[in-house]
């Protein structure tokens, strides 16, 4: 029987540890936006090449979700952390060592691929290790990691880009992610149960996926998260460039715009995972999902870069303040030992429906009007759809 404070160390490395995976990734995947300009100039790619080294990335960091998801049944989930660390390591490595636009392609394929096991395996390892009591908090702190560290590139590896150039600030990255590779091989050391046996492992097939999918508290969740992705990749994507439209000058702005965001996003995470534990976890879901339709459509009366930039501490801090409460429900949905493979369908799902098309059907809108109205106006629309989804859980769980 373990003791209080036991349980305690390990619940703290654990969410050390996944909290830092998380972070990484999001330091990984987000350092492009910082050195995307300074590679266009100095390889001279187009503006599609450039699209599709964004793409390449996204498209990896989905398409592992499902696959990562299954691998949490059979493997050491610490294995699959530390080693997906190293991918990312390598992937930062490959895009300063090889300055060429197919080295540059493969590189931001490999850190799509490690940064696609954070979710599912980290939420599978919490939802396992910690203590129930202690479970929302946790996942709260592990939800402030991306947000951290998607803001991290553009505060501390601006300058950094603007002394070196690319190739050293891409190398910098890498020497961050394997330290950070280190933390997180430190903090699983004795915390994490040995893989089962392919005999004993629990078993997860198609019909697995269908009825989570006929779980409405699984769609409910599915429409909750696709809401989070639709306005924050969206925003980030487009509200830097309707502020630099017209006679707007915003060029700081496009710095500030996803720091204000990621570490709003990263504070409401812990701060709605405390509250939720405190004071019931519904009640923070639903008035999360509330500002995601209030607050884009404001956009189109951001004027000048102050409101601009208090409108994007807003969406941050809505868009993720339901994280912990929400996140810590996933073994009512399924049993513990499926939670990754869950959480590894759902993600999948909710970039599909809200991270993908967000920024597309914005574009295609600012094509046909020629203004940005409707695309603002789209994103709080996508977010009535999360609304729904935390008031039919909120319903379907006090019924």
């Amino acid at each position: 029987m373990e003791s209080v404070q036991e349980v305690r160390r390990r619940d703290t490395r654990l969410v050390v540890a996944g909290t830092s995976h998380f972070f990484l990734a999001g330091v990984a995947f987000n350092v492009y936006a910082v050195v995307a300009v300074a590679i266009r100039a100095d390889l001279r790619l187009t503006g599609a090449q450039m699209g599709l080294l964004m793409s390449v990335a996204s498209i990896a960091y989905a398409a592992m979700q499902i696959p990562v998801g299954l691998l949490c049944l059979r493997q050491n989930k610490g294995v699959l952390l530390v080693g997906s660390a190293l991918l990312m390591a390598i992937g930062a490595l490959m895009f300063a060592l090889l300055p060429n636009y197919a080295g540059l392609l493969v590189s931001r394929i490999v850190t799509g691929i490690g940064a696609g096991f954070s979710v599912p395996t980290v939420s599978n390892l919490l939802s396992e290790g910690m203590s129930e009591k202690r479970l929302p908090l946790g996942m709260a702190v592990f939800g402030s990691g991306w947000s951290i560290g998607a803001a991290l590139p553009f505060v501390v590896l601006s300058p950094i880009l603007k002394a070196v150039g690319w190739q050293p600030t891409m190398g910098v990255v890498a020497g961050i992610a394997g330290l950070l590779t280190i933390v997180i091989a430190l903090g699983l050391i004795g915390n994490v149960s040995q893989p089962r046996r392919s005999s004993d492992a629990p078993r997860w097939n198609p019909r697995a996926v269908a009825r989570l999918l006929m779980n409405r508290e699984a769609i409910w969740l599915i429409l909750i998260l696709a809401t989070t992705l639709s306005t924050q990749v969206g925003l980030v994507t487009w509200v830097p460039a309707f502020l630099q439209s017209g006679s707007r000058s915003a060029t700081v702005l496009i710095t500030m715009i996803p720091v204000a965001l990621g570490l709003a996003a990263g504070a409401s995470s812990v701060m709605g995972g405390a509250i939720g534990a405190r004071f019931g976890k519904l009640p923070v879901i639903v008035s999360s999902m509330i500002g995601c339709v209030i607050l884009p459509p404001l956009f189109i009366f951001a004027t000048s870069i102050p409101t601009a930039f208090i409108l994007m501490i807003l969406v941050g801090w809505c868009s993720m303040f339901w994280w912990g409460s929400g996140m810590s429900m996933l073994p009512t949905l399924v049993s513990k030992e499926h939670t990754g493979a869950a959480m590894g369908v759902i993600n999948c799902l909710a970039w599909v429906l809200g991270g993908f098309p967000s920024p597309y059907l914005f574009g295609v809108l600012l094509d046909a009007s020629g203004g940005y109205t409707l695309g603002f106006l789209l994103i709080g629309l996508i977010g009535v759809a999360g609304t729904i989804g935390a008031v039919g859980w909120r319903r379907e769980l006090r019924s």
